[in-house]
């Protein structure tokens, strides 16, 4: 019990997002093509259950990136509460994170824990979201995963 407790407290204090790092350095670290967030998929619409395109008409941006929302609803939400809607680890594949690795995903590959976006690796060659599923123990995963976010950002 203790265990459990203190792998959700770690989970919980290492998945906070790193907003307070400055535009470089999310930048660099970030999972995006010429600054667009999570390949053009809207971050919002991961949490009403579904991977979404978002269009190049409603963007907003957020710390040096530019996130594509399939709705002017969506928008508001994520401006409203960015730090909800922004995905775990910079939008690197949750899976290999936990081996310090920054990963490709594919964004329609993905599970939203404790309210928050993990995104994971999918081709013909695997697929790691069913490797982090097999495993179980979502909290631990995250932690050690957040742990290694951690080092990598500084």
């Amino acid at each position: 019990m203790i265990k459990s407790i203190t792998l959700l407290l770690a989970a919980v204090f290492f998945a906070l997002p790193v907003f307070a790092q400055d535009t470089a350095v999310r930048q660099k670290h970030f999972s995006h093509k010429k600054g667009l967030a999570v390949q053009g998929y809207d971050p919002v619409a991961y949490h009403s259950g579904g991977a979404k395109k978002g269009s190049s008409k409603i963007t907003a941006s957020h710390g040096g990136l530019t996130y594509r929302f399939s709705t002017e609803a969506n928008k508001k939400a994520f401006q409203a509460s960015p730090d909800k809607y922004e995905p775990l680890f910079g939008g690197w594949c949750a899976w290999a994170m936990k081996d310090g690795e920054k990963t490709k995903v594919n964004p329609k590959n993905f599970k939203v824990i404790n309210g928050k976006t993990h995104l994971f690796f999918k081709t013909i060659l695997g697929d790691t979201r069913k490797l982090w599923d097999k495993q179980g123990n979502d909290a631990a995963q995250t932690a050690k995963a957040a742990a290694q976010w951690k080092k990598i950002t500084g």
